[in-house]
């Protein structure tokens, strides 16, 4: 499943323990003030503590900085590993978690391999700029010819393990679920970065006390003004000093500015979910709702769970109307679809009454539980699990969801296929047009306007 890597050293994996930096949950963390946002929904989050960063060799002023600096150390013994099995679109089930105490959640340990194996400037499209995604990743190698993409998998893989009797079915399921994480918490590490040079620009230079809330993502920089921030507190991009110079004029450019602008627009102008995992995330506050009643919930109570209201006795009455009303209207589909008496809060996830009730997956995403369910390979993850099913209580998705989910992958085909026999038509009245616009010219004098 992983390649070894050579010439790992004591002292590199020391510094990867240690001098990680805060690029993933800085005093810029947060989905409201990234140029790119994902749902509340998304689970493994970083953890939040406040840590010194270490005092840089100039002896300058040190801040403080949110943000968990440990990494998950490797293991040599492979039985050392940590058991995790890929759930849903980017997220892991810590298998052997009770639900009690802090755990580092999966994915911050990802972000914290992102960081420091990040490639710098990389070569894209004969261009070189600074890496800016994780598909980035994936066009540096080293000597060997081992892309930094494959670096960071194999560091991912010397700390974690699949189930031995489930890994040669959950393979393909883990690299795609290890894929669109490492691209969630890429695009957050790009964009945390920025904001993060914007409060440490502030402090370092005005002086003066910024964080996310007085609105540090709203302030853009001139690429003079990036460059005097001090980024000892990002080892990552400052042992990239190339890359961190090109960063700095990316991020000053109009043509960013105004991108990024219109996203937090149109996030603005869309309704929001306000969300109370905390740095738990939806699984594992499941997990830790199983360890305090023993039982298992489902997807649907830890969702109420997650997005409670102020009054208990009102459990439908959410933390915002938009998280209500999503509630409101997946429950009137489910009822809709199975009846009055169907228990729908404590049933599977019904994913077709999910994708009608909301709307269809704008952007990609579902209007709730979005990347807690698996919507690409549902029904290969319910025969992998299902000889292997565990305590926890979460069922797999059942046969109807397939093939609904096959319904709306054909629909979509169709669409496309009608698109492109239309297009074909559009060019082949423009030919005609043209054809008896030259005919017409040349016995009248006019000519044929195209559309």
């Amino acid at each position: 499943m992983q390649q070894e890597e050579e010439g790992r050293g004591a002292d590199e994996e020391e510094y990867v323990a240690n001098v990680d930096g805060d690029g993933g949950s800085g005093e810029g963390d947060g989905c409201e003030d990234r140029e790119e946002c994902e749902d509340g929904d998304d689970g493994d989050a970083e953890e939040e503590e406040e840590e010194d960063e270490e005092e840089d060799t100039a002896a300058q002023t040190v801040f403080r900085f949110r943000g968990n600096n440990v990494m998950t150390p490797a293991a040599t013994n492979p039985a050392n590993r940590r058991l995790i099995r890929p759930h849903g679109d980017w997220q892991w089930d810590d298998i052997c978690w009770e639900g009690k105490n802090r755990l580092r959640p999966v994915n911050a340990t990802l972000g914290t391999l992102c960081r420091f194996h990040y490639p710098g400037m990389v070569t894209v499209g004969g261009v070189l700029q600074p890496a800016l995604k994780w598909e980035h990743y994936k066009l540096q190698s080293d000597d060997q010819g081992v892309t930094t993409a494959a670096r960071v998998w194999n560091d991912f893989w010397e700390r974690y393990r699949l189930p031995e009797e489930e890994e040669q079915c959950l393979q393909d399921r883990a690299r795609s679920v290890f894929d669109k994480a490492a691209t969630k918490v890429v695009r957050d590490m790009m964009s945390n970065a920025r904001i993060q040079c914007v409060c440490l620009y502030y402090k370092k230079i005005k002086l003066q006390h910024m964080n996310k809330k007085l609105g540090a993502s709203e302030i853009y920089l001139r690429e003079d003004e990036y460059l005097e921030a001090d980024i000892s507190g990002l080892p990552w991009l400052r042992k990239c000093p190339d890359a961190w110079r090109a960063l700095c004029a990316y991020w000053a450019s109009p043509s960013f500015v105004e991108k990024s602008r219109m996203k937090r627009a149109n996030r603005q102008a869309g309704p929001r979910v306000t969300q109370r995992y905390g740095a738990d995330g939806h699984l594992r506050l499941a997990r830790r709702m199983e360890a305090q009643s023993g039982v298992a919930p489902s997807y649907i109570e830890t969702y109420i769970r997650g997005h409670h209201g102020p009054d208990p006795t009102q459990p439908d009455l959410l933390c915002s109307d938009n998280a209500t009303q999503t509630l409101a209207r997946y429950g009137n589909e489910m009822v809709s679809r199975h009846g009055e008496e169907y228990d729908w809060r404590t049933s599977d996830v019904d994913v077709g009454a999910l994708y009608s009730s909301g709307g269809g997956k704008k952007h990609g995403r579902f209007s709730m539980l979005n990347g807690v369910i698996d919507t690409s390979g549902a029904l290969s993850e319910a025969r992998c699990s299902q000889s292997t099913q565990n305590s926890r209580g979460y069922q797999q998705q059942s046969q109807r969801e397939t093939v609904m989910q096959e319904k709306i992958r054909q629909h979509e085909e169709a669409m496309q296929r009608q698109e492109e026999w239309a297009r074909q038509q559009h060019e082949y009245m423009q030919k005609k047009f043209r054809s008896a616009s030259t005919d017409s010219g040349n016995a009248s004098g006019y000519s044929w306007l195209t559309i």
